[in-house]
């Protein structure tokens, strides 16, 4: 299957991404990061507050968002690690492949 990140935004509590292709299934999803922009975490989906971490996909020491970071550059660093994690290739609005796991 494929994923789609649809937006990314800092906020209080860390980085947010709402984004269709949890477990690279067409199913809607939100990831968020701790406060420092390190970890990711699959958003419990019934807590709307967002006030605890659903499932752990990367240990604060595997991966984080520099705090200097746009919104594109956290977009482009959470489509990595989606694509490492098997849940790509990513689209784009339209369904257009726009990135792919090279292996590399």
């Amino acid at each position: 299957m494929t994923f789609r990140i649809d937006e990314a935004e800092l906020r209080d509590y860390g980085w947010y991404f709402s984004f269709k292709g949890v477990d690279g299934k067409g199913l809607y999803g939100r990831l968020i990061t701790k406060p420092d922009g390190r970890g990711l975490y699959v958003v419990d989906q019934d807590d709307a507050l967002l006030r605890k971490r659903g499932r752990c996909l990367r240990h604060s020491w595997q991966f984080s968002i520099p705090a200097s970071a746009s919104s594109e550059e956290a977009m482009r660093l959470i489509a990595g690690e989606l694509l490492l994690l098997g849940w790509g290739p990513e689209v784009n609005q339209a369904g257009k492949i726009i990135s792919i796991f090279d292996g590399k």
